[in-house]
């Protein structure tokens, strides 16, 4: 038995490569490019529920999102729903701002924010930036989601310019000089998810969000063994997260992977990565 992997340029390539017979797995579907893959025979979709999120990452220390009002409003005004729905072609589910759902200290207490345009109008004009006009930099990946709520935007009188740029600028330091930009994350548990994307030292916090009690929170968290303690110190980071932290999670991304009908062994799980646990498959 042997394993072979090929890289390829772009998604069209890859799934023309799997319904032609010349590959027999291929991994990480665009939700857009299901239709390709449906009702062929040549292929089967294996579709697998995890906690990877989608976000718009508000950077507060640009003008526009120093105010925690605009900041609240961006969250009232985006439609969850709509987004899952149209961007992952509804695959995928609603999210609540938090990551980390399926963490035993996942603060389940902190009611779901509704879609709230009016409220989202008038938090703008008490902070007076009703007119506003911004860039939001995204990936090839976030492309579908940025054009959807761009839409939504405008229903509050926000205008967003959606531009994309490829991965090694998108990954680049420029994000600093960025108002927003698209994101994303596997489902990793709470601690290590705030690490890379909003905690104290996090490695890639793209919303640059600093508060001194979170800080202090998340801190203390890290250096208590005893899970209760932490669970009451992590629950609160969350209030704060949700309250006035910069990143708008709005939805949970299903992974949607491929195989021929002869791959045996490859079925849905909560994991990322399926099509990864090659010790599992077969071919018929």
């Amino acid at each position: 038995d042997e394993i072979e992997i090929i890289e390829f340029k772009d998604q069209t390539s890859r799934i023309a490569a799997l319904l032609s017979g010349q590959v027999d797995v291929i991994n990480a579907i665009l939700p857009e490019h299901l239709d390709l893959l449906r009702d062929k025979k040549r292929a089967r979709i294996i579709n697998s529920k995890t906690n990877g999120w989608q976000s718009f990452d508000l950077n507060t220390t640009h003008p526009a999102f120093k105010d925690v009002r605009v900041r609240k409003a961006f969250r009232l005004f985006v439609d969850r729903q709509d987004l899952v729905t149209r961007a992952l072609q509804g695959q995928g589910r609603v999210a609540n701002d938090l990551y980390s759902p399926q963490d035993a200290v996942f603060n389940n207490s902190i009611p779901q924010r509704d879609y709230d345009p009016e409220q989202a109008k008038q938090l703008l004009r008490d902070a007076g930036q009703e007119n506003l006009s911004l860039e939001l930099v995204t990936s090839p990946l976030g492309v579908s989601a940025s054009l959807v709520f761009a839409e939504q935007a405008k229903k509050v009188g926000v205008e967003i310019k959606v531009k994309q740029v490829d991965f090694a600028n998108f990954n680049s330091g420029q994000y600093k000089d960025w108002a927003i930009t698209t994101n994303g994350m596997l489902g990793l548990p709470y601690l290590a998810a705030a690490l890379h994307s909003d905690a104290p030292t996090a490695v890639a916090n793209k919303t640059f969000f600093s508060n001194e009690r979170f800080s202090e929170l998340i801190t203390k968290a890290l250096a208590t063994p005893d899970f209760d303690t932490r669970k009451v110190l992590l629950q609160e980071a969350q209030e704060i997260q949700h309250n006035e932290g910069g990143l708008v999670i709005w939805g949970f991304a299903n992974v949607l992977d491929a195989a021929s009908p002869r791959v045996g062994g490859l079925e849905p799980e909560h994991s990322h990565f399926p099509t990864w646990r090659f010790d599992r498959l077969w071919l018929a």
